[in-house]
């Protein structure tokens, strides 16, 4: 069974090119565009194993997103991505317990390899 990931970003083009690198990689892949949409598709599915989350995005940043889907998904990877990086944000990230963090723009291979470093941290099911 291909390992699923959630891709939460509002800007179409990104999800895209990043469903597309990794489907060409086997993963399977979800697409949401807000907080709203992610939350609505992990309370229906809870079965991801990785969610790369903007951090900039309108009405709920996505550290606020990344506090949430730790409860709705406590053993999913997390890798925030952004185009507006900082130390600061990083460690916030990482404090609330994002597994990677990315910087835009991104190329097929760094979205691969972060996924793929990512679950590889990941404890596998009993």
């Amino acid at each position: 069974m291909p390992k699923r990931v959630l891709i939460v970003d509002d800007e179409e083009n990104i999800r895209e090119m990043t469903r597309l690198a990794l489907q060409a990689a086997g993963y399977e892949v979800g697409e949401a565009g807000t907080g709203l949409e992610a939350f609505a598709i992990v309370g229906s599915d809870e079965l991801w194993d990785a969610v790369l989350l903007d951090q900039k995005m309108p009405h709920m940043l996505g550290t606020e997103i990344l506090r949430r889907l730790k409860v709705m998904l406590p053993t999913a990877r997390v890798i925030m991505m952004t185009a507006y990086a900082s130390i600061d944000l990083a460690v916030e990230a990482m404090k609330l317990g994002a597994s990677d963090f990315v910087r835009k723009p991104m190329t097929p291979e760094i979205v691969r390899n972060a996924v793929a470093a990512a679950l590889a941290k990941s404890p596998e099911p009993d």
